[in-house]
């Protein structure tokens, strides 16, 4: 199990764990989903400033087992972004090089082109503004680099709510496409448009094709034994209350 049973406190995670949500970085619209480049630097920075100790799923997953001999950080925090954007390799991957930080990326496996870009189709309001997504070339390296790991978004970025989705089909297809082209398992997912993490069929299925745990795109910071495996929460980083992390300065440490 993760963070979220008693094996977590005993393990030394006694504090909430922040885990931060960010989608687009860049300029492209003014929309509260983007946070600028300099914003992003400057979240970076402050979560270096309070002496946080950015770590992936994995490790969590790691340091929070009985059998783990891993020394538990005395602040850890995870960065994760969704979506699979461009920006996470252009403006993302360098500040997190820069720092050491690892994060985790949650990437809708159909979006994600061999040689041709795609570009977002969901996020109607911004529809003048293009927003491209990655190559499977360009999540390769930064999986490669140790920094950045690959889980879930389903396939097509698909509402799991809609009754005309194949709930199973987009969990199980997009876990094949990532296990085949990154190499890594993939035992994670976030929902799109945080829609299905409270419904008990969406979550049976997830435990059918063989996901570990969920992230939800609400939620704020959740005390250790109060999380839900299936709903982790998240507290989501937009440019206008995120530029601060205030979260994290009052009441995440």
């Amino acid at each position: 199990m993760m963070i979220m049973n008693e094996i977590a406190v005993a393990r030394g995670i006694k504090k909430p764990v922040p885990i931060l949500m960010w989608h687009k970085i860049g300029y492209r619209a003014p929309s509260r989903y983007w946070v600028t480049v300099e914003q992003f630097r400057y979240q970076l920075a402050t979560v270096h400033k309070l002496g946080y100790t950015p770590i992936s799923i994995a490790q969590l997953d790691e340091l929070c087992t009985v059998e783990s001999d891993r020394k538990v950080p005395e602040k850890p925090i995870i960065l994760t972004f969704d979506d699979g954007y461009l920006s996470l390799y252009t403006h993302v991957f360098p500040l997190l090089q820069q720092y050491s930080f690892p994060a985790v990326a949650f990437i809708p496996t159909g979006k994600i082109g061999d040689n041709i870009r795609q570009d977002n189709r969901w996020d109607g309001f911004e529809a003048e503004y293009k927003t491209y997504h990655l190559l499977w070339d360009e999540v390769q390296m930064m999986k490669d680099s140790g920094l950045i790991e690959f889980h879930s978004h389903t396939v097509t970025h698909a509402d799991l709510e809609d009754p005309l989705v194949d709930v199973e089909w987009e969990l199980t297809y997009s876990k094949y496409q990532l296990e085949k082209k990154v190499g890594q398992p993939t035992r994670f997912f976030s929902y799109p448009y945080g829609v299905g993490a409270d419904n008990p069929s969406i979550r049976a299925l997830m435990k059918k094709t063989g996901y570990h745990a969920a992230f939800a795109a609400w939620g704020g910071i959740q005390d250790v034994l109060e999380i839900d495996q299936w709903a982790i929460c998240r507290v989501e980083v937009t440019n206008t209350h995120g530029v601060n992390l205030s979260c994290l300065e009052q009441g995440g440490t």
